[in-house]
């Protein structure tokens, strides 16, 4: 007899969610110069009143982006606003919560002013050479996350989550693949984690303890002199008293391989991060969510139900089907779920 976990409510930071499906960051590609349009509302709008419990906006960046032109919503002056309103009050009248993840691509960028990071780094991808942020850099990236944050609140979102992955401008600090810097901001394991924890603080203090705060972590770089999950592990526990809950996540989006691997094609297993997941799990108190390949809501509640993860994210599932929750959680006929 399989018990299931997937429809028992969590609590995380302020707010009791429903169940243990979340839909995570990623760009639905529905955003109109930058901006929330009805098309992006109407497609959170479904998920929410489908049962998903709380679902956050693809990679917004803080400012100006090359490579984040044209295809997501951008979180740099207070036009946002508005739309973050109508987004916030279309998802919760069905029910749910509506997050945003903010972020600055760093060494990730293509071209322009913003290719910058903790250190010296070659993109595979991009072909660009990011330079070392000066500290006068590092504090206007600080400030500009704090602005973002504002306009969060202010377009009544119920969170913000913080991406420390796949390399950006935040992870770069964070790991010793990338950050081979002597000042505050670098060199022993405590000093990596400044600039972290400096953005987490800025943020909170504009939105509050009324709101959400999550981070989405990179714990494992898939590179060779890259962060590990052990790392990971340690980074968690050294953050989780800022934050509500972490997202597991691995791969820097500069090296081929690894970006291919976090990514993660259809041949690829499903859940292929779970152990990752578990091993932030068994490191910290806070609610941690998986994502990568979790194809079935069988599969999602077999890894709560073997303590991988608290929270399981789930974008392609709910890609294919939008029904998925009430199909196969609510109405328990997942045969009829497109797959």
């Amino acid at each position: 007899m399989v018990t299931w976990h997937l429809d028992k409510p969590l609590q995380v930071g302020p707010f009791e969610l429903r169940n243990r499906v979340y839909l995570p960051a990623h760009q639905p590609g529905l955003a109109e110069g930058g901006r929330v349009s009805d098309r992006y509302v109407a497609y959170h709008r479904q998920r929410a009143r489908a049962g998903v419990c709380m679902q956050v906006t693809g990679a917004t960046p803080v400012a100006p982006s090359v490579e984040w032109a044209d295809i997501c919503l951008w979180n740099i002056d207070d036009s946002v606003i508005p739309g973050y309103q109508r987004l916030a009050r279309a998802v919760r009248a069905e029910g749910g919560r509506m997050l945003a993840q903010l972020a600055h691509p760093g060494p990730t960028e293509y071209a322009g002013a913003q290719v910058i990071g903790a250190s010296r780094d070659f993109s595979e991808v991009s072909r660009q050479v990011a330079l070392p942020a000066t500290r006068e850099q590092i504090e206007a990236v600080i400030e500009d996350y704090a602005q973002a944050a504002r306009r969060c609140r202010e377009g009544e979102l119920d969170g913000v989550e913080i991406n420390a992955a796949h390399g950006l401008f935040v992870a770069s600090f964070l790991s010793p693949l990338t950050n081979h810097r002597d000042d505050e901001f670098g060199g022993d394991f405590d000093r990596r984690l400044q600039v972290t924890i400096r953005i987490l603080d800025a943020v909170r203090a504009q939105i509050g303890t009324d709101r959400i705060l999550g981070i989405r972590l990179g714990i494992d770089d898939l590179n060779a002199g890259g962060l590990r999950p052990a790392d990971g592990a340690q980074i968690a526990q050294a953050l989780e008293s800022r934050v509500d809950y972490i997202s597991v996540m691995v791969g820097n989006n500069n090296r081929y391989e690894s970006r291919v691997r976090h990514w993660p094609p259809t041949p690829a297993r499903p859940g292929l991060f779970r152990d990752a997941a578990h091993v932030i799990t068994d490191a910290v108190t806070k609610p941690v969510a998986a994502v990568g390949r979790i194809t079935t809501l069988a599969l999602a509640n077999d890894m709560i139900d073997a303590g991988d993860a608290d929270l399981i994210g789930m974008v392609r599932a709910q890609i294919a089907d939008p029904k998925l929750i009430p199909l196969s959680l609510v109405e328990r006929r997942p045969e009829d779920v497109r797959p």
